[in-house]
């Protein structure tokens, strides 16, 4: 286990390494000048001496290899640099919006798994009945509904069926619980209603491959209750496939939320993200994705670690 651990830590700096060369490079690749577009948002007008000065300023002037480093310099000191469009830390702005899309993303995959496990155990041990039928249908009309969709969805039909619209914007769930809540289950819903239909599909097939097993046989044959059958040796054996797939849509989770806050209000990553975009900001676009993209590396690194400390027989020859 300690070697599989070594290894797997040993892979994830170069990959970081990786996605910080190519967020960087992609970002000076795209078309729009960050200068260009501050200086156009002013009525007054400007002149090239403005334009290049401003690009002085701003140090887009200077080769893109000495902009890496000092960017890498600033990543490692825990400053990701000044925003253009702000005039200020990065790191402040990023600081009051990753709790906002954590609390969301958290609150998403636990409604995913919540709500997914129980009908993919229950639509396996009942194969071909009435729920499991509905499970297959509401898992097939999950996995084709795009995130952004299904909130839109969710939105009109709480208008239009009971003249309801949940709360937008957001509240500090320290300062009041009850309206962040409130605030934040439909979104969670929607952004978990693709994982939550993929995570049940999942589940129902590992479990369905799981009780034709020789030792499900064993463990009846002993006199075991179905229950404890059903728990102790059949979703304890089932839960590795489940693991991955909730690790994967949790990072997955990410990308999902800067859409989902846009149309809920949410002052989370993705908004930010969505508004650097079109400022071109470039320091805070890039910040966002490296953080995004670290994330999503790091969650893959623990469900890799947690899968083989799970199961002994997961080392690397």
């Amino acid at each position: 286990m300690r070697q599989y651990a070594i290894k797997r830590i040993g892979l994830f700096i170069p990959t970081v390494l990786l996605v910080t060369v190519i967020v960087f490079v992609v970002m000076r690749l795209i078309p729009g000048d960050p200068a260009l577009a501050i200086l156009s948002a002013d009525d007054a007008g400007y002149t090239q001496e403005d334009l290049r000065a401003l690009r002085i300023e701003l140090g887009t002037d200077r080769p893109i290899v000495i902009q890496y480093v000092e960017w890498m310099g600033g990543l490692v000191r825990g400053d990701f640099g000044t925003s253009f469009w702000w005039k200020g830390p990065v790191i402040d702005r990023l600081g009051e919006r990753i709790p906002v899309t954590i609390e969301l993303a958290i609150l998403g995959i636990a409604l995913a798994v919540i709500c997914a496990v129980p009908l993919g155990v229950l639509s396996a041990i009942k194969p071909d009945s009435p729920i499991d039928y509905l499970s297959r249908v509401f898992t097939l009309v999950g996995i084709s509904i795009p995130t952004f969709f299904s909130g839109i969805l969710l939105t009109l039909v709480l208008i239009r069926a009971f003249g309801w619209l949940p709360p937008l914007g957001y509240e500090d769930i320290w300062e009041a619980p009850w309206v962040n809540i409130k605030q934040l289950i439909l979104p969670a819903l929607a952004l978990g209603f693709y994982d939550m239909a993929f995570i049940a599909r999942v589940t129902r097939s590992s479990m369905l491959e799981i009780l034709r097993e020789d030792y499900m046989r064993t463990a009846r044959a002993k006199g075991l209750a179905e229950r404890l059958v059903l728990s102790r040796h059949g979703l304890k054996n089932a839960v590795l496939p489940i693991l991955t797939i909730s690790g994967w849509q949790f990072g997955r989770l990410f990308g999902g939320t800067v859409i989902i806050e846009k149309i809920f209000l949410i002052p989370g990553v993705g908004q930010l993200l969505i508004d650097a975009v079109f400022q071109r900001d470039f320091p805070t676009i890039q910040a966002v994705i490296v953080i995004v993209a670290v994330s999503i590396v790091v969650i893959n690194l623990l469900v890799d670690l947690l899968y083989g400390w799970l199961d002994p027989r997961i080392r690397y020859a």
